[in-house]
């Protein structure tokens, strides 16, 4: 029994883009290669044995395992993968940026080749992500799933895949549900190391209850709570440190959306007036500021002398140049959420409080989680609490969504900045790792000045498990490993 705060909004692998979703597809659906315990830099074989690059990082050779088997018992080959891999491009959804620039191919049935259109060193990475999960072609397509340019429309095969999973690993989908439960069955035809439970039930249930639970057994693991509960608790096992999640705040930078949070002195004003010494002692032992917006772990990111920090003076200078008059200013997040044990509720409640200082009236809009990533994701929110979760353990997962007209960009209404999108585009092909490290400190000092991101803090990574559970270990993509737990 696993207890989790639920953010999850499909399991259809070529869809779901959230943490939770994350968690529970790497159980059921593998691929190509993967990452083991907590150790997300370094791929290892799953469906491929083994993989070759050319020397400018353009075109990826995967050799897959002949072992591989459905759950039905079929076998799994090229065909499939190509036609996984190319509906994770063609339906459009969150994911499919993933695939920007590659193409895959088979040149016959255990190999597949993913050429890139300019040099991409995180080939190897982004296929160990569940969104690279590979279905069971003829089943899916049997079901309404399209592969093809049009999958946006024409691919209707969501539902089945919310009822009935079609993967090769070692879990099945036996429930699905975004509020309740989700449960993972054994998959009796794995072709692997037969996994260690039969079943694994995912239940939604608050940071409270979490903690009550694991205490009294009732759960074996539970996700969500904060170095404070962590602290009450007794005869139980702690996994902690610092996670690669960056919580986040902005002020949409669309004009249309709001003439107040577009203007630059506000977004300024915004970043000095916030005390990240308190938002850093609030979210507990274990976390850090987030000087930058890529985590401290990857390359490239800034040093603790780079952070942002407080200046009430220069807050409030910036907000006098602006026609911010005390109005109410709306912060959309998820309501009655938690994450890494910090509480949307509280860690917005606390940000209020200090922009208050400063004259900024923030108007706290809680929304259940669907609801908010829907807005969240078209655009429309004045401002926005959040936090990223990196869809690829490599600081270009950071350059390719936060720069303006890029996806996260896009949803803080930020479309233009010429020199952020410069240095975008030359980290984009250049191979020398001392050279890319620099590219991507001065992107961050950038955002650091002229956008409307406003890092916050590197929240803990905590788990906690009965005394039973052996294997457990957090890893920045899918939380816990559910195959590897003993």
């Amino acid at each position: 029994m696993i207890d989790s705060q639920f953010n999850h909004k499909t399991l259809d692998p070529q869809r779901e883009f959230e943490d939770g979703g994350n968690m529970m597809d790497r159980a059921i659906y593998d691929t190509l290669l993967t990452f083991k315990g907590a150790d997300a830099s370094r791929p290892v074989p799953s469906l491929a044995l083994s993989y070759t690059a050319n020397a400018d990082s353009t075109v990826y050779t995967f050799k897959l395992r002949k072992s591989a088997r459905f759950s039905d018992g079929t076998k799994l080959t090229s065909a499939d993968v190509v036609y996984s891999l190319d509906r994770l491009k063609n339906i459009q959804g969150n994911p499919s940026s993933l695939m920007d620039g590659l193409t895959a191919t088979a040149t016959d049935p255990y190999t597949v080749v993913i050429t890139a259109n300019q040099p991409d060193t995180a080939v190897p990475v982004k296929v160990a992500g569940p969104e690279f999960g590979v279905v069971n072609s003829k089943v899916v397509a049997a079901h309404g799933g399209y592969s093809l340019v049009g999958a946006a429309t024409k691919d209707k095969a969501e539902t089945f895949l919310n009822t009935t999973s079609a993967g090769s690993g070692p879990y099945m989908l036996s429930k699905f549900s975004l509020t309740t439960e989700v449960d993972l069955v054994a998959n009796p035809k794995y072709w692997g190391p037969k996994p260690a439970y039969s079943k694994i039930v995912i239940r939604n249930v608050t940071q409270a209850v979490q903690a009550l639970d694991v205490q009294k057994g009732v759960a074996n693991i539970a996700i969500d709570l904060s170095p404070k509960q962590v602290d009450s608790l007794t005869g139980v096992n702690v996994t902690a440190g610092v996670s690669t999640t960056v919580w986040f705040l902005y002020s949409n930078a669309n004009p249309t959306i709001s003439a107040i949070t577009s203007d630059p002195n506000f977004q300024n004003a915004v970043r000095y007036a916030l005390d990240y010494k308190a938002l850093t002692a609030f979210a507990g032992k274990g976390a850090i500021q987030a000087a930058g917006i890529i985590p401290s772990a990857f390359q490239g990111a800034l040093k603790p002398a780079d952070a942002t920090k407080q200046n009430i003076a220069l807050a409030k200078a910036d907000l006098a140049k602006t026609a911010y008059k005390g109005e109410p200013i709306g912060l959309r997040y998820w309501g009655g959420g938690a994450w890494e044990g910090i509480s949307f509720d509280d860690f917005a409640t606390v940000i209020s409080s200090q922009l208050a200082a400063v004259g900024i009236n923030l108007k706290l809009e809680p929304t259940p989680v669907g609801d908010a990533l829907t807005t969240y994701r078209n655009g429309t929110d004045t401002m926005g609490l959040w936090f990223w979760g990196p869809d690829w353990p490599d600081s270009s997962n950071y350059s390719q969504n936060f720069g303006p007209s890029e996806k996260v960009g896009l949803r803080a209404g930020w479309t233009t900045d010429a020199a952020v999108s410069k240095v975008i585009n030359q980290v984009a092909i250049e191979s020398n790792p001392a050279k890319r490290a620099a590219l991507y400190r001065q992107f961050q000092l950038d955002l650091n000045q002229n956008s409307p991101f406003v890092p916050l803090i590197q929240s803990p990574s905590i788990l906690v498990s009965t005394k039973s559970v052996i294997g457990i270990a957090s890893n920045p993509i899918w939380k816990v490993n559910l195959t590897e737990l003993k």
